[in-house]
């Protein structure tokens, strides 16, 4: 019975260590299908969410076993990644690292593609402007990435949204308070916190000094901050 199951299922490399230009190491789940050595064509999906989350994970065990190579990388400085987490700052240069290490890893053909969602997105827009080797495909949604027209700023008005987003990855591991902020079950009255004034102190009425929602508030146009992060 275990053999059979063994069979049908993906083949996982848990925390595989992929290091980085600067020497960081960040963390990737590889998934290979049941059976065979390959090579396979990959994809590759980096997420400040975790790597583990169910809903990644589902996705890559349905294309494994339609045999694809599936790589489930956490971004720099969260959850089992090295490094210093900086929102959107480092996804460039990691995410074509991380494409070249795909494309030459011997279970790989050489063709890599990217999917995710929102972050998931706009960290694929920033590898493919790198445009690393072996990058082929990319499936975006929902992606993020007009700065100063959708995030953070709305048009000259700062989205105190962003503070209960920040509040999410704020740390290494999920913080708590995210989850129910749009159904009244969160452990922070966030319509309380996104009222108050000063905005740069909104942070501070949650318990926590945050470096980068006070660096975000201080750039207030699409000046050469912003600019490094653009397509």
């Amino acid at each position: 019975m275990f053999g059979n199951y063994e069979r049908r299922m993906p083949r996982l490399m848990q925390n595989t260590r992929v290091a980085m230009r600067d020497g960081v190491e960040l963390s990737c789940d590889v998934y290979l299908p049941p059976t065979g050595d390959g090579p396979w064509p990959v994809i590759l999906s980096r997420t400040p969410y975790d790597n583990a989350r169910e809903g990644g994970v589902k996705r890559a065990v349905w294309f494994a076993k339609r045999d694809y190579a599936v790589v489930l990388q956490d971004c720099r400085g969260r959850c089992d990644s090295d490094g210093e987490w900086n929102p959107f700052f480092d996804d460039a240069r990691d995410g074509h690292d991380t494409v070249v290490w795909c494309g030459e890893q011997p279970w790989s053909t050489g063709k890599v593609g990217m999917m995710g969602g929102s972050y998931g997105g706009f960290n694929q827009w920033m590898a493919a402007r790198e445009q690393p080797p072996y990058l082929a495909a990319l499936v975006t949604t929902s992606s993020a990435g007009r700065w100063m027209e959708e995030l953070p700023y709305r048009f000259g008005v700062y989205s105190t949204f962003w503070i209960i987003w920040l509040q999410l990855v704020g740390a290494r591991t999920s913080q708590p308070g995210y989850g129910g902020a749009f159904d009244g079950l969160a452990p922070i009255d966030w319509e309380w916190v996104t009222t108050r004034r000063p905005l740069r102190d909104q942070d501070l009425v949650i318990g926590r000094l945050d470096s980068v929602w006070r660096e975000w508030l201080r750039h207030q146009t699409f000046d050469d901050y912003w600019q490094e992060i653009s397509c």
